[in-house]
């Protein structure tokens, strides 16, 4: 299969805190609860790619990130239009507008998913992210690697 075309679904992104941000366990940082941190519920975006750390510093928790984006136009019959993540840190499950797409952790290498037969004229694309750092604070969490729409040749 060959790649034809990639979007890269980066910019601004929704996103929602629903268990965190909590100071990752080897940080100082002293963050309160979600519900009485204005900056984190006011800023309901996120341009992506970045990771976890760059966004909101050294915390664990989990998030859920949501895209919108179209059907790209004019496709071929033999064209397969999939989802690529380049990379990012933690576990995840990932959807397609409400419907299970794939169960993900720690993707350093890039990973695609047929999506042709799924897709609606608007869709949803929704990562719900568990990030826990891990003790010696290697390893980057979040959407840190391109996410993007693929166009391939069958």
């Amino acid at each position: 299969m060959t790649r034809l075309h990639r979007i890269n679904l980066k910019g601004p992104w929704d996103y929602e805190w629903l268990d965190g941000p909590h100071a990752a366990s080897d940080s100082n940082v002293d963050l309160p609860p979600v519900a009485d941190n204005e900056f984190l519920l006011a800023h309901s975006r996120v341009r992506m790619p970045s990771s976890i750390e760059d966004a909101w510093g050294a915390v664990s928790g989990r998030v859920q990130f949501q895209r919108r984006f179209q059907k790209p136009t004019n496709l071929e019959p033999h064209e397969r239009v999939h989802i690529a993540f380049d990379g990012f840190g933690g576990t995840a499950t990932v959807t397609l507008n409400g419907e299970p797409l794939a169960e993900l952790n720690d993707v350093d290498s890039t990973q695609t998913f047929d999506t042709t037969d799924r897709l609606g004229q608007s869709n949803i694309l929704a990562v719900e992210l568990t990030w826990n750092p891990p003790g010696n604070g290697a390893g980057r969490g979040g959407l840190w690697g391109a996410v993007a729409i693929e166009i391939h040749d069958a």
